[in-house]
């Protein structure tokens, strides 16, 4: 699990376009789905989760969440400040 303490990271400037432009979302054929219901919606509708971010004060439940349910994504923690920056 790799921690993200800066918003001009290239996973947050990538996680931000996904979110902002519907042409990148396109191109890669990727979106962003936020909120632990929404991430198992996707799951059983078939997607294939790729990576998560969770804030650090929410890192005890999801580090246990991921070990069940979401093995390979790639894990991502970070601070409140980032994750401010993509609200």
């Amino acid at each position: 699990m790799k921690r993200i303490s800066s918003a001009k990271n290239p996973h947050i400037k990538h996680l931000k376009g996904l979110q902002e432009k519907s042409r990148l979302r396109s191109q890669t054929k990727t979106f962003s789905v936020e909120g632990e219901k929404e991430i198992r919606f996707a799951q059983e509708g078939g997607y294939v989760i790729r990576e998560l971010f969770f804030k650090e004060d929410q890192l005890d439940y999801f580090s246990s969440w991921v070990e069940k349910h979401e093995a390979n994504a790639h894990c991502y923690v970070i601070g409140e400040d980032v994750f401010e920056s993509l609200c």
